[in-house]
């Protein structure tokens, strides 16, 4: 039996069994440019035993079978780089957020039970399919939580540039209900979770570091009919004269601009609004698009929510916000245009 059957599933019981942990608990709230909330901090430890025992591993394999010690260490670096060193950076957060704590905890979790496990010799045909499995693993093939965190934790400073660098996943809103019969696509940052919209209107909503974050995308589209045969220039005068008046009430506007997107005539809003999330009081930096296309208004907003003592700097939140918004919106297609 390949060792990948015999050793993952025991790490992986494992690993469940140390999330899960009440030793794994934040004592602070926010790190440099990360929200780390609970949920976002048992996402980092998973992620964190995934790359240290994937180490051992191949230091393991390494000192038994030495011909593969080269190629083994290869792919290794290759997937460090790939994913810019995903055990340091999850390290630094869990000391951070554990602090003494750490050290007692990786032991407990990782270092005994995995010294345990691999405490016999390994044969050639074993450490040939990790070999195999470690180079699908450096080009970037994973199990997706563990994908979506590594991803989260390399592009949290600057959240578009996932997108720049590939790592995108296709949305469709065709057969949906709610599209009303407008079939658009988009292309969406991989680490962020996917669910249907809520409320009526909206098609679809992602939140950023796979569920944990407080940053959102919604896609929303409404009927209007009523303007159906209106020419595109009219349509934007509409838009952008309505503008202002297309925030929250408690919102603050901060700029609106007319632009076209897929040739759609679209306004640009940002803007600041304070909203109330179980029982907390959060500020939203947003930015949303309002389109039209044949008698439906297509809404794309984007939002990232920070606490009153979150102490991430509020000028790089919005130029990511924007950035990150600006790239999803430009790979808008309404494919109902080109049929």
């Amino acid at each position: 039996m390949p060792l990948q059957d015999i050793l993952i599933p025991r790490l992986l019981l494992a690993l469940t069994f140390a999330f899960q942990s009440p030793d794994l608990q934040a004592q602070s709230t926010n790190t440099s440019s990360y929200q780390i909330s609970e949920p976002a901090l048992k996402q980092i430890g998973k992620a964190y035993g995934f790359a240290w025992s994937q180490k051992k591993m191949v230091e393991l394999i390494s000192e038994q079978h030495p011909d593969l010690a080269l190629s083994l260490k290869s792919y290794q670096m290759i997937f460090t780089m790939k994913f810019s060193n995903p055990e340091a950076r999850a390290e630094t957060l869990l000391r951070n957020e554990l602090g003494s704590s750490f050290d007692p905890w990786r032991d407990k979790h990782f270092k005994t039970p995995i010294k345990e496990l691999l405490s016999g010799p390994i044969l050639l045909d074993q450490a040939e399919n990790f070999h195999a499995l470690l180079a699908q693993r450096s080009e970037g093939i994973l199990p997706e939580d563990v994908q979506a965190t590594f991803l989260w934790l390399k592009y949290a400073p600057r959240p578009e540039a996932e997108i720049t660098d590939g790592w995108t996943r296709d949305y469709s809103s065709s057969g949906d209900p709610k599209a009303l019969g407008l079939d658009v696509t988009l292309k969406m940052p991989m680490s962020w979770s996917s669910a249907p919209g809520r409320r009526p209107h909206i098609l679809r909503s992602w939140t950023d570091q796979n569920g944990s974050g407080l940053g959102f995308i919604n896609l929303q589209v409404r009927d209007i009919s009523d303007w159906q045969g209106v020419a595109n220039e009219k349509v934007l005068e509409a838009l952008v004269e309505a503008a202002p008046d297309m925030i929250p009430k408690r919102a603050t506007l901060i700029d609106y601009q007319p632009m076209s997107l897929d040739t759609a005539p679209f306004v640009r809003i940002d803007y600041t609004a304070p909203v109330a999330s179980g029982g907390i009081e959060i500020t939203q930096i947003n930015r949303t698009y309002f389109g039209y296309f044949e008698g439906r208004l297509l809404n794309l907003m984007c939002g990232q929510g920070f606490e009153v003592n979150d102490m991430r700097d509020h000028n790089d939140l919005r130029r990511g916000v924007n950035a990150l918004c600006h790239q999803v919106a430009t790979s808008l297609v309404i494919i109902n245009r080109w049929e």
